[in-house]
């Protein structure tokens, strides 16, 4: 489907109060349940086990240690993938609550259909898994996120939880800190300084592309860099869930150094193909300061520790002045 036409059919939608949008998602969830497909599962659990692999990279083993995401969206993979490595208790903060009953048994379903995966690239024991998903697939929400030591913070903003400071040991977001205004996204990452342990370490995957490009193959993946900052807050205004903050990979960098983290592993790399459409592109002036390879890394993968020292006021002026443009 054109974006144009899925922008417009949930623009229209959108004319409805948000009691009423929301009446209209809870009566179609009741009848037809969320569905994935399944290239979206298995990119999921791809990313899940690669954020277990990079912490420990990085030198933590997720075994016994206290883990939370931001976001974990329909589906809870990457908390059930680091609780099968042996994270001691899981902690899940969103801001919609989207799991329910189905989705929470869907999700231990689909990673049994992935158990030889993990057990191979995890080193995990298969009898555990297999016994562990057989037991979640089996229990309501609430039900599992107690068999797992978990809790379920939603609806819950990040920046008013009430978890102690320096009380986790793993932090991981994947595909969603790219929904969050940049304003934002710095009060969070602040606020990951303060949850995380001094010793812990984060792993963040941002998706830095045009979200509409993945119903529409038909425009390039950098597609809403065209637009200036009044254009595009056009387009979000017309379908506010599918905001995207057009922030680019570099600018996270200053933003996570500016609250006091160290890159420790950075596998972002430029998209080829992206690179390509860049040369029929016609990238607004906003976005002039960055370079093509610079817009062109799609993906961010992050792997991040904190710092003890003081953040300098250079690093901070850094931060404001990159993202003066997207504020």
């Amino acid at each position: 489907m054109s974006w144009k036409v899925n922008l417009i059919k949930h623009a229209m939608v959108g004319l409805f109060p948000s009691r009423i949008q929301e009446l209209i998602r809870n009566t179609k969830r009741k009848f037809s349940p969320h569905q994935v497909p399944q290239h979206i599962i298995d990119w999921t659990v791809e990313n899940a086990i690669y954020q277990v692999e990079m912490v420990k990279k990085a030198g933590i083993n997720p075994k016994g240690k206290r883990f939370l995401e931001l976001g974990p969206g329909w589906y809870p993979v990457v908390p059930f993938i680091f609780h099968l490595s042996g994270a001691s208790s899981v902690i899940m903060v969103d801001k919609h609550r989207l799991m329910d009953d189905f989705t929470f048994s869907k999700t231990a379903q689909f990673l049994l259909e992935k158990k030889e995966l993990l057990c191979n690239r995890l080193n995990l024991d298969a009898d555990h898994v297999e016994r562990t998903l057989n037991t979640l697939k089996n229990l309501s929400l609430k039900d599992g996120m107690s068999y797992i030591c978990g809790s379920y913070l939603a609806p819950m903003d990040i920046l008013e939880n009430k978890l102690d400071k320096h009380s986790i040991d793993i932090i991981t977001s994947r595909a969603v800190i790219e929904h969050i205004p940049p304003s934002e996204v710095a009060l969070i990452f602040f606020e990951f300084k303060r949850l995380l342990k001094n010793e812990g370490v984060m792993n963040h995957i941002i998706d830095n592309s045009d979200h509409w490009q993945h119903d529409d193959a038909e425009i390039s993946k950098l597609n809403f860099l065209k637009y200036s900052k009044k254009v595009y807050s056009i387009i979000e205004k017309a379908h506010p869930q599918q905001y995207m903050n057009r922030l680019r990979h570099k600018q996270y960098i200053v933003m996570f150094e500016a609250a006091g983290f160290k890159i420790n592993i950075d596998d972002s790399v430029p998209d080829k193909k992206a690179l390509e459409e860049l040369k029929d592109l016609t990238v607004h002036k906003d976005f002039k300061n960055f370079t093509d390879d610079e817009l062109a890394i799609i993906t961010s993968y992050l792997t991040l520790k904190p710092i003890s020292n003081k953040v300098s006021n250079s690093i901070l002026g850094s931060m404001h002045k990159s993202q003066r443009a997207y504020a």
